[in-house]
């Protein structure tokens, strides 16, 4: 899924023509995504692998640096909005503050448990701070950006805090590949086979070395009830990642980009995104992505339809009408699967009409 996310992302960054006509669609300026924008899979020794799995996640890896160029050479912005967050770094600097405030005459607090507040994730708590914040009529209101690389997105990088160049991430990816490169084949251990293939530099050391992911949570101004949260927000930033270097100075560009695509299309109430939540909770989604599931779940009913009446019209042809009533369905076993497909082909020439197959003209 996070691939045909990945796809569609990419292709509303370049102009486009719609199936069957010549209308043309623009270059999307912003792309907001549903969920996270960094790959889900992320981990170096998947991406090695040479297996299916692993081909699916270089196409993410590729997929991902290739919408990161999009962003530094032709201004676009790639967002996401994460409607389940478990992120906790807001929310202790937010405490701590708290804490030391207690028991002063500037707030009626005497006390404040830092520790157990600690385990709440930033969603909660900045989705209720943001949603009270006094504000001007329909103003929206954000909190701080927090940056990550993506080395820090990933477990097995994501403890790297040394000044030393030739210990990057990066150069670690490329001394594997120069290790696995220089072994004997014979000699090789699993994940060598995959680290010889791949070439320097390669997406992801590219990821490693030159792309952020700045997290933040903004809202219009809606005051929330009891389980309902705002969705914390990224943005991709294709800029280096030397512990050294500067931080972006295109981070306000993406940043102005992102919040005025929102003001202008609004966020949504949205029930159906809710997959691992309690019974009754809402969540606060961009329009769009409410909008784009509407679509995509009348085409899912459309193909369900079609594909039961296609299935329901092979099983009339084996069975007859007039006994179809009384079937009762059971999982077939694997020879009788391999028979009944060797069948339906054979009988394939001798169709007047052979059933039309979802997705083909």
């Amino acid at each position: 899924m996070d691939v045909l996310e990945s796809r569609a992302a990419r292709r509303a960054l370049d102009t486009w023509q719609t199936v069957g006509t010549n209308v043309e669609v623009r270059a999307a300026d912003v792309v907001i995504r549903d969920g996270t924008i960094v790959p889900n899979d992320r981990d170096p020794s998947h991406y090695a692998q040479v297996d299916s799995y692993g081909r699916i996640v270089r196409e993410m890896v590729d997929l991902g640096w290739d919408m990161a160029r999009k962003c530094r050479d032709d201004a676009h912005t790639v967002a996401g909005a994460v409607k389940n967050s478990r992120v906790r770094v807001v929310s202790p600097i937010v405490n701590f503050i708290i804490a030391q405030q207690a028991g002063t005459p500037s707030t009626n607090l005497t006390s404040w448990a830092l520790d157990e507040m600690n385990a709440i994730p930033d969603q909660q708590l900045m989705s209720r701070l943001l949603s009270r914040a006094p504000r001007a009529a329909g103003a929206w209101s954000r909190s701080a950006i927090f940056m990550r690389p993506f080395h820090a997105t990933t477990p097995a990088f994501s403890r790297h805090y040394e000044h030393n160049p030739a210990k990057a991430p990066a150069r670690q990816i490329e001394n594997r590949i120069r290790t696995a490169v220089d072994t004997p084949v014979e000699l090789r251990s699993s994940d060598q086979h995959g680290w010889a293939e791949i070439r320097i530099p390669n997406s992801y050391s590219q990821l490693l070395d030159n792309v952020w992911y700045a997290g933040f949570y903004a809202t219009p101004g809606v005051a929330l009830a009891k389980g309902q949260s705002f969705p914390r927000l990224e943005i991709m930033i294709p800029h280096p990642t030397r512990e050294d270097g500067d931080l972006p100075d295109t981070l306000a560009d993406h940043r102005e980009r992102l919040m005025t695509a929102l003001a202008t299309t609004g966020l949504s109430v949205s029930q159906d995104h809710n997959m691992f939540g309690g019974a009754g909770v809402i969540d606060f989604v961009p329009s769009i992505l409410q909008r784009a599931h509407e679509i995509v779940s009348g085409f899912a009913r459309d193909m369900k339809l079609r594909a039961g009446e296609y299935l329901d019209r092979l099983l009339s042809r084996e069975i007859g009408e007039r006994r179809r009533q009384n079937v009762r369905v059971r999982p077939w076993k694997p020879e009788e699967l391999q028979a009944w497909k060797a069948r339906m082909t054979g009988r394939q020439d001798d169709r007047d009409e052979p059933p039309r197959l979802i997705g083909r003209r």
